[in-house]
């Protein structure tokens, strides 16, 4: 995957329908959407530029994501990890929140009971907060989506009348 450094954050819809959001700064990005014209209407990239190769970080380390993420690295660069088997760096692979979208979550670090312990709690309820609420948004802008193409299709509020397949006649 070439490095990048995208200028302003967008979505880009591919040809599949699916959707990539891409934040502002240096990171990794497959590289069917580093060829897509929009993505390089984001970066700094040049055609033809080289890609810039990604620093060391250690051997390669097999790691299986189960949900999608972007991970931003203690130098700032940012890289898309999407649900499948990849050997990435070990560093990328230890890292903690890596590993709590892998198969393998990061263990328990601090003893019940310390503040610590409850320090992270507390993060990890924030850190859930988040995103049931950014699946609540999801979930309204879907609704409203739909809701638009329904007004635009003519069908907005109405629901369609079924004939009830008994007669009134009293006969």
């Amino acid at each position: 995957m070439p490095m990048m450094n995208i200028t302003a954050p967008f979505v880009l819809t591919r040809a599949d329908g699916t959707k990539a959001t891409y934040l502002a700064g240096r990171q990794e990005i497959d590289q069917e959407d580093a060829d897509h014209w929009y993505v390089q209407a984001h970066s700094d990239n040049q055609p033809g530029d080289a890609p810039v190769p990604p620093p060391e970080r250690g051997d390669p380390t097999e790691i299986t994501i189960v949900k999608a993420f972007k991970l931003t690295r203690d130098d700032g660069t940012m890289v898309t990890y999407p649900v499948g088997t990849y050997e990435m760096p070990a560093q990328d692979a230890a890292h903690w929140f890596t590993r709590l979208h892998s198969d393998d979550p990061p263990p328990v670090e601090y003893p019940v009971g310390t503040p610590e312990y409850a320090a992270e709690q507390q993060r990890i309820a924030a850190r859930k907060r988040l995103m049931e609420q950014a699946i609540e948004q999801e979930a309204h802008d879907a609704g409203v989506r739909a809701r638009e193409l329904g007004k635009k299709r003519g069908r907005a509020g109405k629901e369609e009348e079924t004939p009830d397949p008994t007669p009134n006649d009293p006969a």
